[in-house]
Parts: C-alpha cells; sequence; structure tokens
C-alpha cells in the first residue's frame, strides 16, 4: 500500500520549449488513506504571469525510495 508521503509541487515554464522552474513548494507527510485524495491543510497560492507552464506533483513514500508523478500543463491569459 501507498498512502503517505511527501508532496512536492513544482511549476514550470515552459514557453519556446525550454522548461525552467517558476515556482515550488513542499508539503510534508500527507495522507490520503482509502479517499484517494489528499487532504492538504496547507496552501499552495500563486500568481503566475501570462504564459503557458506545466505544473509538476510528486508524491514520495516515506523512505523516499518510491514515488507517483503527475504533470498537467496549463496556461494563463
Amino acid at each position: 500500500s501507498y498512502d503517505c508521503g511527501d508532496l512536492y509541487i513544482t511549476v514550470y515554464d515552459v514557453v519556446g520549449g525550454a522548461k525552467k522552474a517558476v515556482k515550488q513548494g513542499a508539503f510534508f507527510d500527507q495522507c490520503y488513506g482509502a479517499s484517494g485524495t489528499l487532504p492538504i491543510s496547507e496552501k499552495f497560492s500563486e500568481n503566475f504571469d501570462a504564459g503557458q507552464y506545466s505544473l509538476e506533483a510528486q508524491l514520495f513514500d516515506k523512505t523516499g525510495d518510491k514515488f507517483l508523478s503527475a504533470t498537467q500543463k496549463f496556461s494563463v491569459q
């Protein structure tokens, strides 16, 4: 089973094909259990200039050996 770990969120600016980190956040000891949803009580609230970005979330297990990763592109106009 895999239900707790450290969550890292990184937002990359992807304009022009380059991948440059512009915002990062770390949330330690996050658990989602059977619900499958992370109950983050902390906030990751950032302002972005117009452009194209990629958000990457990585959840590492307690030992740091295994992780789950998800990426989503988004645009700000």
